[in-house]
């Protein structure tokens, strides 16, 4: 048994016309592209380039990255890449350097213990704790390797 809908669109289809008309696929991807960047001893892997950041987020990067001890003033861009596993094997063969990785993921993708995950920056400004954690790991995984700790 046809039901009305379906006697419809028989009867509109033989006079050549489409009640559903299929969309369009979108060709769009979502691409992500990392920035990676040296300052000093220290590398910052973002998912923003520090040219698009807002002045308070580039102060707050700075500072973070300035109290590891290892840096400059200085933030040289490495490489921009669209490929995390480009950015991977770049990392692997770039030895004795600190890592940290700034996102909005908290999940560590490099699958590398040495590496600081931290949130994004967006993230530390908003909430003050995350500072705190994000100090303690500096203080675990820089600073206490080199000889540098500050309690």
């Amino acid at each position: 048994m046809l039901t009305p809908e379906v006697k419809t669109n028989l009867i509109l289809k033989e006079f050549g016309v489409d009640r559903y008309i299929q969309r369009p696929t979108s060709k769009k991807k979502l691409v992500n592209t990392y920035y990676l960047y040296q300052n000093g001893s220290i590398l910052t892997l973002l998912n923003k380039s520090i040219d698009q950041m807002d002045k308070d987020h580039f102060e707050m990067l700075n500072a973070i990255v300035l109290s590891t001890k290892k840096a400059s003033n200085d933030f040289n861009l490495i490489s921009e890449s669209e490929n995390f596993d480009e950015l991977k094997s770049l990392l692997a063969t770039l030895q004795n350097k600190d890592v940290i990785y700034f996102s909005d993921d908290n999940k560590n993708l490099l699958n590398d213990t040495n590496i600081i995950c931290a949130p994004s920056i967006s993230k530390l400004i908003k909430n003050p704790d995350l500072k705190k954690v994000l100090w303690n790991q500096i203080k675990e995984k820089i600073l206490k390797n080199n000889g540098n700790f500050i309690s």
